[in-house]
């Protein structure tokens, strides 16, 4: 049972390492591209973008290389 569970487990690691990754990518430059009033939000509210982004990282990098 362990054998199936472990590649699994990996995936996962992988995926939200990949979402950490974009969403610091997101939130130094790739946000401005996506959304125009991004400018305006506090830190705070940029703090709290911070999980979506992880788990949505697939969909807003489509939207940022549609931006380009």
């Amino acid at each position: 049972m362990l054998n199936l569970v472990e590649p699994i487990i990996y995936a996962v690691q992988a995926y939200i390492a990949a979402g950490i990754v974009f969403s610091l990518y997101f939130f130094v430059r790739g946000a401005f591209k996506t959304d125009s009033g991004f400018k305006n939000r506090s830190f705070s509210s940029r703090i709290l973008l911070i999980p979506s982004t992880i788990l949505l990282w697939p969909i807003l990098s489509q939207r940022i290389l549609r931006s380009y």
